[in-house]
């Protein structure tokens, strides 16, 4: 979000969007990207639907969250949802399907 100018496309896959440092409140990020929307970034995000508990917002919790903020801000963005828990099995066989949503296909074959 700071640097969309280096960083053009993001791949989350259960991404802990609930989390803080000391003193600074829970879904920072979210919150920031809302006041300050930079949607020249593309996004795909992914969370399984049992990655819940972590204090007062889990991870499929706040992987929504920030997926309706993204969305209301124009951001080319996609968010997938799967009947999994935070696991190994789940990012291996999803992440190339992000990376298929983010990076055009190759014309030298």
């Amino acid at each position: 979000h700071r640097y969309p100018e280096q960083f053009g496309k993001v791949l989350s896959q259960s991404g802990s969007f609930w989390w803080a440092k000391d003193r600074e409140q829970s879904q920072w990020l979210t919150d920031e990207i809302k006041q300050n929307p930079k949607p020249s970034i593309a996004i795909y995000m992914n969370a399984g639907t049992f990655e819940t508990g972590r204090g007062d917002v889990g991870i499929i919790d706040s992987n929504q969250r920030l997926y309706q903020v993204l969305k209301a801000a124009h951001y080319p963005v996609q968010f997938k949802e799967y009947a999994s828990g935070h696991d190994y099995f789940q990012w291996r066989s999803k992440i190339v399907e992000g990376l298929e949503q983010l990076l055009p296909p190759s014309t030298n074959l």
